[in-house]
């Protein structure tokens, strides 16, 4: 395996409540994944089907995982969990092999030179076809390329979320009520101007339900043990996280007209 490149690992990830929480073998596991993930996407064949790794994804093992950090697997398969539970990653795993995407990967990483052009696949992983089967493309975009200068003050990205710039002055009545509401107020900035537009479309009466469905969802999963668990930063939920929770709108059912047959003496 190639260790050309580099990645960006920005100072406020010390400020992270996940890092925060995380215990110092979990840390090194959290970091071997940021350097272990595609800079671009890696195309392969396998049995004459062509698969496709995106960026932020790779694909390894529990024992190629301990033998770059030096942990035990029980260690390691635990820290993946946690991981996944707080929506750093998302993890696909079969008898052999686990498929890892680095969540938000594109909006912190994502540059314009060409210097990192590793595509990172374990040596000792054995690609097998129902690993593959499951491989998609989940590129996220940014309207804008964050900058590579690690040290410029002005650098905005976040490890978790990349800033949005945006000059217009339009006033978005219905996500700031909204977001008035919401629990856990992280990353105003970085909710995207056409997510907003849609919740104003939603409307006001539709977005307040689904919030209260959240909410509620959240709620109830810690009562039935789940006591850790937080909230989504609000750049999360209200960029796409709210969907699930929107009520579909029902078709009235058609109204059916009968037609009473009146015999008028023409047949």
């Amino acid at each position: 395996m190639s260790s050309d490149g580099w990645i960006k690992l920005h100072r406020k990830l010390l400020d992270n409540p996940l890092w925060k929480d995380c215990n110092a073998n979990q840390k090194v596991v959290m970091i071997t994944i940021l350097l272990r993930a595609n800079h671009e996407p890696k195309k392969w064949v396998y049995k004459g089907k062509e698969y496709v790794a995106d960026s932020g994804e790779f694909i390894t093992s529990l024992s190629s995982l301990c033998s770059l950090t030096g942990l035990k697997i029980n260690i390691v398969r635990n820290t993946l969990d946690k991981l996944e539970k707080y929506q750093f990653i998302t993890k696909r795993t079969t008898n052999k092999n686990t498929l890892i995407k680095v969540v938000n990967w594109e909006l912190y990483q994502k540059r314009n030179n060409d210097d990192n052009k590793e595509s990172n696949i374990d040596n000792n992983t054995d690609l097998t076809s129902e690993t593959t089967r499951d491989i998609t493309k989940t590129s996220q975009r940014l309207n804008k390329d964050p900058t590579t200068n690690k040290n410029d003050k002005n650098y905005k990205n976040n490890i978790y979320s990349a800033s949005e710039k945006n000059s217009s002055t339009k006033t978005y009545e219905v996500f700031e009520k909204l977001w008035s509401l919401y629990p856990e107020k992280k990353g105003k900035n970085q909710v995207s101007k056409k997510s907003k537009e849609a919740i104003e479309k939603i409307g006001i009466e539709k977005m307040t339900i689904a919030l209260k469905k959240y909410i509620a969802d959240v709620e109830k999963q810690r009562k039935e043990g789940f006591k850790e668990l937080r909230y989504k930063n609000g750049s999360t939920w209200f960029n796409s996280g709210y969907e699930d929770y929107l009520v579909e709108e029902k078709e009235e059912p058609k109204k059916v007209v009968k037609l009473k047959y009146v015999n008028t003496g023409y047949l």
